[in-house]
This record gives structure tokens, sequence and C-alpha cells, in this order.
């Protein structure tokens, strides 16, 4: 009777946070010395601040960013030491440092390529260029996939749409090419997903008039490329958007051609069955591209985007994997319509910045910070550790679901991940920045059989590893 009571409480505490929580608020970003009005740019979270570089506002290019923090305040950046002004380059944050990589340097035709880039430092406020030493050929509209202690670049177009790629070391400076070896074709604005082991490359086009349903799984332990099934994939597309759950892929939105109107369908992608899912269309958003798609940890959020030459959305989706279902995002002080802006999860909120809309004005220097508490299953609690902690989880055994405590002293990128007996890696809990504290991440066993499991909390070089047992 006891445990039953226990029971009840716990759902009706959900239940009364839901309720609390469940309402969906806009905050705009503030002007006071934002950075200047842009597009093509690049975004990170460190864990405690946004850092937005480059981009255009035609005809400038800019070689410039700042640092925009949960305050609502705006710090510039060093731009001395800065590599070149560029636009539609990568960015990627590994920890500590921004990576910045490619990019080109105008919208003449043929524009110049750049195969050079920039470590900054925000601790000093300082840069450091990245090796030359064989570095990937110049490119721009590329993928940059930070891996947990190394960055991908991917694809992209140089005057030739490229299927070559680089992996960069950032603690040596160093660069070693990507097998060509089964590789995808050549291509541009595809996406590339990293799911803890693998690097997924899909979609994109080569030229506007052919767009791709084709992809592949690239190990960088071996260097070895598998093509991805196409069987049920979504229809070929470009300018999509992808994320990752922790165990599975989903694809949104997007277009065939440029000349044609934007999709409102996508997929699920499964790498262990190497399937392809539908994905519920009933409410999803307006068809788009150019648009923005973040994962918060249990949902996925769609905002902004292109639909024609004269239509651009302040209107979004929050869509459901486990339901198959889409909810609309709420519109009341959102940011004006845009397209070509970024989005990052902070882990409780999403923050967009920057964009175009020629309707109104060229590029904007404003944005919006996005909060819905019923977004996240990490439950957070006020609490400053002084290590890395990872603690037992509780109720051990159980069945079906479980919850594996962890404390971290400061904001970091982490991957929990759940292995089963024989080491095999069977969900991917966690894998990406979480803010210090105490977190707790409820796991549900349901699809899996009675077994001995390990769960593993990794961060740079901490990691720890823990015993469960699912008994049914």
């Amino acid at each position: 009777m006891k445990k039953t009571s226990c029971l009840y409480g716990f759902v009706f505490f959900i239940l009364v946070s839901h309720l609390l929580y469940s309402q969906s608020l806009w905050q705009s970003t503030s002007l006071d010395n934002a950075p200047a009005a842009r597009n093509g740019h690049t975004m990170v979270w460190t864990g405690s601040n946004l850092i937005v570089w480059g981009g255009q506002n035609y005809p400038t290019i800019f070689r410039s960013g700042a640092k925009f923090d949960t305050i609502n305040i705006w710090t510039t950046i060093d731009s001395l030491s800065a590599p070149d002004a560029r636009r539609y380059h990568t960015a990627v944050w590994t920890g500590s440092k921004m990576i910045v990589w490619g990019g080109c340097d105008s919208q003449n035709d043929p524009p110049g390529f750049f195969n050079s880039g920039g470590l900054y430092d925000p601790v000093s406020d300082s840069w450091s260029p990245t090796s030359m030493t064989n570095v990937p050929s110049a490119r721009f509209a590329h993928t940059a996939t930070w891996i947990g202690n190394k960055m991908i670049i991917w694809g992209g177009y140089n005057g030739e749409f490229l299927n070559t790629g680089g992996i960069y070391d950032p603690a040596s400076n160093t660069w070693e090419e990507v097998s060509l070896t089964n590789a995808p074709c050549e291509r541009e604005h595809h996406t590339a997903i990293w799911t803890g082991s693998k690097l997924i490359i899909w979609g994109g086009n080569r030229g506007y008039g052919e767009s791709f349903c084709s992809g592949a799984l690239y190990d960088p332990l071996t260097n070895t490329w598998i093509a991805m099934d196409s069987v049920n994939a979504p229809s070929p597309r470009f300018f999509h958007t992808a994320v990752w759950t922790g165990n599975k892929m989903i694809v949104w939105g997007g277009a065939f051609t440029s000349a044609e109107i934007p999709l409102r369908s996508g997929g699920i992608y499964d790498p262990v069955s190497n399937s392809w899912a539908p994905l519920d269309s009933i409410n999803a958003p307006a068809p788009r591209s150019f648009h923005s798609a973040l994962w918060t940890g249990s949902k996925m959020l769609i905002w902004g985007g292109w639909h024609t030459s004269l239509e651009y959305y302040k209107t979004g989706g929050i869509y459901d994997p486990l339901a198959n279902t889409w909810d609309d995002m709420d519109t009341l002080n959102a940011p004006s319509p845009r397209y070509d802006h970024k989005a990052i999860w902070t882990g409780n909120k999403m923050i967009l910045w920057g964009g175009c809309n020629p309707n109104i004005e060229n590029s904007v220097n404003s944005g919006g910070i996005f909060q819905n508490e019923n977004l996240t299953p990490v439950i957070n609690i006020t609490y400053n550790p002084e290590d890395f902690r990872l603690s037992q989880n509780y109720p051990n055994p159980f069945n079906p679901a479980t919850v594996i405590t962890f404390e971290i002293p400061r904001a970091a990128n982490l991957q929990l991940i759940v292995y089963d007996a024989v080491g095999k890696e069977v969900e991917v809990l966690l894998n990406g920045m979480v803010s210090s504290g105490k977190h707790s991440v409820v796991w549900d066993g349901s699809n899996y059989p009675s077994s001995i499991y390990f769960y593993k909390l990794m961060s740079g070089d901490f990691s720890e590893t823990k015993k469960m047992v699912l008994i049914k």
C-alpha cells in the first residue's frame, strides 16, 4: 500500500508540474551592443554563452562577432586576430573553444572559397589559426560536426560539388583525410548528425535541379562508409533539417528544387536497423525550408524558414516522436519572420538570432528566447557540486523505468549512454551541452529484455560506469 501511495504521489507531481510549466514564453534578445545585422553566420553554445561570428549583410561580409549571456547582455569578441571575413562557413564548440572553418568571401561569380579557419578561446578572447597542412580543399555549404575530440568536415561546393572531407584534431592541430571509398556522391546543403559512434550524412543537392534522398554512415575509427537504406526514406531534398534524439535521426522540411514549394514531410531513421519510419504530417508546420530545428531532450522544435520569395515564417512546431504528434509553438512576442537564422538549445530554452527577410529589411540583428518547461525530460536540481559524480540508479533492480542521477561542477558537453551486458550500445540518453548542477534522467527499459545493463557518463577526460539490472 505504501509503494502504491508513493507511485500515485509521483504521478500527481508530474501532472501538476506539467500544468504549472507547460506555458510557452518568448523574450526578445537585447539590441544593445548586438552584432551588426547578418545572415549566413554561425552560432555555438558554450554552456553559459552564445557566440555569433561571421556572415553577411549584402554586400558586406563580416569577420566580427559577439558573446551573448543568459542575462541578455552582448559582449563584442576580438576581431583583430580573427579569420578572414566570410559567410556560410561552419563552427563547432569543443567544450573550451570554438572552431571556425571554410566559407566564402563574396557574392561575386566565382566567389573566393576558404580552407582556413581559427580557434577562438572565449576565456582569453583570442584566436589561433587552424593548420593548413593536409587540410581539405576550400569550400562552403559543407557540414562540420564535433564528435567529442575531433571535428569532421564533409561535402560542400567550391566551383565543383564535393564528397571529400577531413578530420581535424585541435589538440595536435592536425588534419587527416576522410576516405572516399563508398562515400556518398558529391553534394551541398546536406545534413550531418553524430550518433555517439557514427556520422550520418543525408540529403542535399548537386545543383538546384538534383536533390538526394540518400546518405551514408561514417565510422571515424575505421575510416569507412556504409550506405543507408533508402526504402521508405523521405523524398529528395536540401535546406532541410535533421536532429539526433539519442537513438534515431529525425529529418524534416526542405525543398526538392529552389523553384518548387517546400516540403512539410519528414522521416525517422534508425541506424541500428538501418530503416526509415514515416513522420506524421497532421498538424505539422506549414511547408518550409531554410528553417531551424533543435532537439530538447524529448521533442523537436521547428521555427522560421522560407516558403516563397515573398513569404517567410515566425511560426513553428513542437514534434513528439513518442506520440508521433505535432503541437503549435506560441507566436505571441515571437521574433519577426525570417530564414537563414541560427538557433541553439541551452538545456532549458531556445535562443535564435539573425537571419534574413527581404520583405522587411535585408538581414536582421534581432532574435528571441523561447522557453517551455515541458520540453525536456532532464530534471534539474539547484545545487553546485565540486566535481563530476555519477550516482547509482534508483530503483535497482527495476521494471520498467529507473532514474539515473549525476552531478557536474560546470557546464559541459556530456554523453550518457546505456550498454548491454556484452558492451553493445543500447541507447544514448544524453549527447550535448548540459548546465552545471545535479541532474536526473529517466531511462525506460520497456522495449528491452531482462538483463544486466551498464550506463556510462563521459565528459572530456571524465568517465564513470555503473551497473543496473532490469527484471521483468
